[in-house]
């Protein structure tokens, strides 16, 4: 790795319809590979025209000073949509600290670009609303990349890929997806969590909505009979599981859902930003060592 050195100037702010200018040239650290101009491989981007999912084979970072301007809300942050749901270990809350691979992901991010990260809690049903009013920056809160979600932001490529799974109590026969024939399966109202489980064997789908939270109610639901399985998150239901000994996970469901951030529309300068502070992480090795920090018993999904 050659070693380089970063160099931020901010440039002059003007204020533009309640958002502010930011721009900042630097020297980044690349491999040796980069700074020759060589092509990356299999390098997976998300299309900063429209979000579209797209995977480019010979992308290559350049290999020289980078500028970059960019607006966000208030000069030198990044406001975050974020909640205070405990997704561990995606994101979580200990007392005011912020953790998970996903609060760590949005750091290194900022500190490339020299702003500060600050979270606002807000509830799920209010994220793109709450981001189409022009007070946030983005939404990032294990979001996965949707066509409905892509109506109300600009998403970056993704920063990991997420499977489903199916929550049970220890005692149930249930094993395998055509063991909930005509059973009770919870799940969220219109999330990707109940489309996994489209191919099911005719379960009977109990519909949760709420404006908060709904994975402590579902599992209240499950212990006292009320379900007799649920599905959502793998890494959430595997937290559940390591500190439930009356509950197991009866079988994973691997959809391997693209997760990224949901960028107000129209500021495709922030999303060119963020999108390749991300590709300089990957390339640089700081997205699979978060990963690795975070979530060591799954595979680094990029390579």
């Amino acid at each position: 790795m050659l070693k380089g050195k970063i160099e931020a100037a901010i440039a002059q702010s003007s204020r533009r319809s309640l958002r502010t200018t930011h721009a900042q040239t630097y020297w980044i650290t690349y491999p040796q590979s980069t700074q020759q101009n060589l092509p990356i491989s299999n390098l997976a981007c998300v299309s900063s025209n429209d979000g579209v999912i797209s995977r480019h084979p010979h992308y290559v970072l350049p290999s020289a000073d980078i500028k970059m301007s960019f607006t966000t809300v208030e000069s030198g942050r990044l406001s975050i949509i974020a909640s205070d749901f405990d997704a561990r270990p995606i994101s979580y809350l200990e007392g005011n600290n912020r953790l998970g691979y996903e609060p760590e992901v949005a750091r290194a991010i900022c500190n490339r670009l020299g702003l500060e990260p600050v979270w606002f809690n807000l509830p799920m049903t209010e994220f793109y609303t709450s981001l189409s009013d022009g007070k946030y920056d983005v939404v990032c809160f294990h979001q996965v990349i949707t066509q409905e979600r892509r109506a109300w932001a600009d998403f970056t490529r993704p920063y990991g890929l997420f499977d489903k799974a199916v929550l049970v109590r220890k005692d149930s026969p249930i094993q395998s997806p055509k063991d909930l024939k005509g059973l009770k399966l919870g799940g969220l109202a219109g999330s990707t969590n109940l489309e996994s489980a489209a191919d099911f064997s005719d379960p009977q789908i109990i519909e949760f909505n709420s404006r908060n939270p709904i994975l402590p109610e579902m599992l209240a639901a499950l212990r006292q009979g009320e379900l007799d399985a649920l599905v959502d998150d793998e890494l959430l239901l595997q937290a559940v599981e390591a500190s439930d000994p009356t509950l197991r996970i009866a079988f994973p469901i691997p959809t391997q859902l693209p997760s990224g951030i949901g960028v107000i529309p129209g500021n495709r300068e922030l999303l060119q930003a963020l999108n390749d502070t991300l590709n300089q992480l990957l390339e640089d090795g700081t997205l699979v060592n978060l990963w690795r920090q975070w979530i060591p018993d799954k595979p680094f999904p990029f390579t």
